[in-house]
């Protein structure tokens, strides 16, 4: 329980009940996007926008949806098509200079 408390004075505006409701929003929404492909990314935003300020919202959804993207590949590993992500680094390369 000291994390837990650690993490929400870590954050001075977020109350517990929010940062609870930040988790369940973020594991439902995960398993949305796990199932469907596209959606949970657009509804945590939106409610996360309510919760947080706005300055925080883009930081912390790009860090979830990272985590949540990292791992996914992490267990579908061996289905991913690894031929294709030469092309896709080289044009991450390109637009990141451009």
């Amino acid at each position: 329980m000291d994390l837990f408390t650690e993490i929400i004075n870590s954050a001075p505006s977020l109350s517990g009940t929010s940062f609870i409701i930040l988790c369940l929003t973020s594991f439902f929404t995960s398993v949305i996007s796990a199932a469907f492909g596209l959606g949970g990314g657009i509804m945590l935003v939106s409610i996360m926008a309510t919760l947080l300020p706005p300055i925080a919202v883009i930081p912390v959804h790009a860090v979830i949806q990272m985590n949540s993207n990292f791992s996914r590949a992490a267990m579908l590993w061996r289905h991913i098509s690894f031929k294709w992500i030469t092309p896709f680094i080289l044009g991450t390369i390109v637009g990141a200079v451009a």
